[in-house]
């Protein structure tokens, strides 16, 4: 059995492992819990075991719980702040940090413990502030649904939607090529090297596919044209072989209310969307898909 010295835990002032030891406790605001407080003998301040983490000083912790539900099942945050009797700049806060933790400790994603034999690779478009400030979501799944990874990349709005933009916001940065390299490079640690990758037939995709996974498949599918009036999962022409990515993207575009088709709820910067799409793609691979 370990020592009580053993379950101490590091100061997290000091830069080398140092003795702490137990220096009373104290009563949380927020829901009357006794949370234990450390001292550490070589500087002398106290801790808790929430010191320096994405959580720490928090005053409404309900909220994270709270954040990760409601942010999954198309609520704004002024709506979970109206509903819970919070400002919305405690949700935002609450938000962001929800999200710096699940990245701390990985949980966006799917537990990788083999390498992915199959994957499926396409893109959504959005914006951020302005339809004008057109943004490229990546996003690659695997053959059971599970995010494995997401990324960004900025691109120029184009015909009259891009006149506007470039006369009222000034010229923008195309980076999806940089960016979909610097995606491909991720996706080489999750992925085997002889892995099957399925896309459409989009003319960027297959020297990416012969540069990070020259021993991979590369399966490209025509993308058929979706049905009038749903998120795009169901498409014309019958079986669609692009269904598990169309599908999920349908997902993000329902349960996300900024991705909604109609809605006056929008991203306001590149780290609110990353925020959003952290809490989701956690939630999504580890509730919506175990309710199967």
């Amino acid at each position: 059995m370990p020592s009580n010295q053993a379950l101490r835990p590091e100061c997290p002032y000091c830069d080398r492992p140092t003795r702490v030891h137990r220096f009373g406790r104290f009563a949380r605001n927020n829901d009357g819990s006794l949370q234990q407080r450390y001292r550490c003998t070589r500087c002398r301040r106290t801790f808790t075991l929430a010191t320096g983490s994405p959580l720490w000083r928090l005053r409404r912790l309900d909220l994270c719980s709270i954040v990760i539900h409601e942010i999954s099942s198309a609520k704004s945050q002024r709506r979970i702040a109206f509903q819970y009797q919070a400002s919305r700049h405690t949700v935002a806060r609450a938000v962001r940090r929800v999200a710096d933790c699940i990245r701390l400790i990985g949980l966006a994603e799917k537990p990788h413990l083999t390498p992915e034999k199959i994957l499926y690779f396409d893109e959504m478009e959005t914006f951020i502030h302005a339809r004008s400030k057109r943004i490229s979501i990546m996003l690659a799944v695997s053959d059971r649904r599970h995010v494995l990874a997401f990324g960004f990349a900025e691109f120029p709005a184009v015909g009259k939607l891009g006149k506007k933009g470039l006369k009222k916001y000034g010229p923008r940065p195309d980076c999806r090529s940089e960016e979909r390299r610097l995606f491909f490079r991720q996706l080489q640690s999750l992925a085997a090297h002889d892995c099957v990758l399925i896309t459409d037939e989009h003319h960027a995709y297959p020297p990416l596919v012969r540069t990070y996974f020259p021993d991979a498949t590369h399966l490209r599918f025509k993308a058929m044209r979706p049905r009038t009036g749903d998120y795009g999962e169901l498409r014309q022409g019958g079986h669609d072989p692009l269904f598990t990515i169309n599908h999920t993207i349908a997902m993000f575009k329902d349960n996300i209310k900024s991705l909604s088709k109609k809605t006056w709820c929008t991203f306001k910067t590149l780290r609110g969307l990353r925020d959003i799409l952290t809490i989701y793609a956690y939630y999504h691979n580890n509730h919506l898909l175990a309710m199967k």
